[in-house]
């Protein structure tokens, strides 16, 4: 299994997921999309980890723009969405 993890923060990384994939032998690849502006495939994600990050998901930057597009390609497979809320 392909893991693919979106990382918005340098750092906030994938921790126990890299752990959990690890132990299960799966492939795991991190992006960071707001620094080097590349996001992995539809076709090449069997599990997509969005982790969370200072932006908002309204927010008009092109590669949040680009992320939405993955996430509504990937709507009805599994997608892991991580984030911590300030109160």
């Amino acid at each position: 299994m392909r893991v693919n993890i979106l990382q918005h923060t340098p750092n906030e990384g994938p921790g126990a997921i890299k752990t959990w994939a690890d132990s299960h032998h799966y492939e795991l690849y991190v992006y960071h999309p707001e620094t080097f502006g590349k996001l992995p495939t539809a076709n090449e994600t069997d599990l997509l980890v969005i982790l969370g990050g200072p932006m908002s998901p309204n927010d008009n930057l092109e590669w949040l723009k680009k992320e939405r597009i993955l996430i509504k390609w990937r709507e009805l497979e599994p997608v892991l969405r991580a984030y911590y809320e300030k109160k």
